[in-house]
């Protein structure tokens, strides 16, 4: 690898981290406001506090798609056509996502309630399908040497990945919890406080049932559990 191609694999990496990292808590904020939010104005709430950021902090997502097809196009066409219907699934909640906050801003009540559902369930899908495809790529695609996929159904949709989906759903909803408890006061922080605890050991118990039931990842990737084990603070509060 010259060192052209390793700059660019890492100017990718960070820009898929940063798109985790700042637009993660934007999804975490759009699913409480149905799971945390208990009437209106609370959801009103919340939704004020990701409304200046969230369309700004989709562009590392875009930028990350498009240096991959500057810089490795082989890559980009291997990836995009291997997981095009995931990837469909994850524009369509990105979509959904998008217009929920223009149109829940001028409807009515009644409709307001249709938008609401719709930025939590759009929040949803995107970190579940990515958690889905980025596990079972972890976990190896059959590919052949020309980059086309031979996958099938239970290749992409496993038990591993599942897990993994429902993981960085939860990472992403622990962090948008996280930013809630920045940026707001009152009973949507009092909520927001006791909600913190149940879901982080949610996600320590799901990766627990990842590494301890998988032969492949406990052979494979080891590593992650030492680093992992920073968390252990953590599984002692959980079960506590």
């Amino acid at each position: 690898m010259s060192f052209l191609q390793l700059l660019w694999f890492v100017l990718i990496g960070v820009l898929f981290a940063g798109f985790f990292f700042l637009d993660g808590f934007d999804y975490g904020v759009g699913m409480a406001v149905e799971t945390l939010a208990h009437n209106e104005s609370e959801r009103d709430q919340l939704v004020r506090t990701i409304g200046p950021v969230w369309d700004a902090n989709e562009v590392w997502l875009i930028t990350a798609g498009g240096a991959m097809f500057a810089s490795f196009p082989y890559w980009y066409a291997s990836l995009f056509s291997g997981y095009y219907l995931i990837l469909m699934i994850i524009l369509a909640g990105l979509i959904i996502r998008g217009v929920s906050f223009e149109f829940r801003k001028n409807s009515p009540m009644p409709q307001k309630r249709i938008w609401d559902w719709a930025l939590a369930i759009g929040s949803a899908i995107v970190p579940f399908f990515l958690g889905i495809m980025f596990v079972s790529m972890i976990h190896g695609m059959p590919i052949d040497a020309n980059g086309n996929f031979h996958a099938g159904f239970f290749d992409y949709f496993n038990w591993l990945s599942v897990v993994g989906g429902i993981a960085l759903l939860l990472l992403t909803y622990l962090h948008g919890i996280n930013y809630i408890a920045l940026k707001t006061t009152g009973p949507v922080f009092v909520l927001d406080s006791l909600c913190w605890r149940s879901c982080l050991c949610t996600i320590i118990n799901l990766y627990d049932r990842l590494y301890g039931c998988s032969p492949s990842w406990h052979n494979h990737y080891a590593y992650i559990d030492c680093w992992f084990l920073s968390f252990s603070p953590s599984r002692n509060l959980c079960w506590s």
